[in-house]
């Protein structure tokens, strides 16, 4: 195993993307707003950034959408 590396892959390579609030409600096609109340209802995790910004890891996000896949799809077909 080469340093940095881990399971044949870069340090990069294992990093989640993390998505925000509005690129979350783009996606998913919803205010803004909505998106952060499923975060301060514990509906949708994320990690508090500052104040007043959420990151969503990629795995919450695909957690998410998988457990509730006939909403997200309508919210992404509207």
């Amino acid at each position: 195993v080469q340093w940095g590396h881990r399971n044949g892959r870069s340090i990069m390579e294992n990093l989640e993307h993390i998505y925000s609030g509005p690129e979350l409600a783009k996606r998913w096609g919803m205010n803004r707003k909505s998106v952060n109340r499923m975060l301060n209802s514990g509906r949708l995790e994320g990690l508090r950034v500052g104040e007043r910004v959420w990151g969503i890891l990629s795995s919450e996000v695909i957690r998410y959408e998988e457990s509730n896949r006939s909403n997200v799809a309508e919210q992404i077909a509207a």
